[in-house]
């Protein structure tokens, strides 16, 4: 779940084994920070902007292509973030947790 001021796109991300702390552009962050439970270290993550994220991902599919594999993440795992993704909609719409079946 992303919590955070909404003009800014950023916050935090919290999932069930820790959460991430995302300062910038949360849809194409250049630095965040992961914190998992028991660790007093957390991780700060910095990476260069390069392209726009379709750059990237259209790079990676023409590769597959002329290569002969199959890209990553699989047609299968995008298809469960999607599912995940909408059951994210769901609970906040709904207010509550949601059950998600892939």
């Amino acid at each position: 779940m992303l919590v955070g001021p909404p003009h800014d796109k950023c916050g935090d991300i919290i999932g069930t084994r820790g959460w991430i702390n995302v300062p910038t552009n949360a849809f194409f962050p250049e630095e965040y920070t992961i914190h998992l439970p028991g660790s007093s270290d957390p991780i700060h993550v910095k990476r260069p902007k390069v392209g726009n994220g379709y750059t990237e991902e259209a790079a990676e599919v023409s590769r597959c292509i002329r290569e002969g594999r199959e890209p990553e993440p699989t047609g299968e795992q995008g298809m469960r973030d999607i599912i995940i993704i909408d059951a994210i909609y769901r609970a906040i719409k709904q207010r509550r947790a949601v059950e998600i079946k892939y």
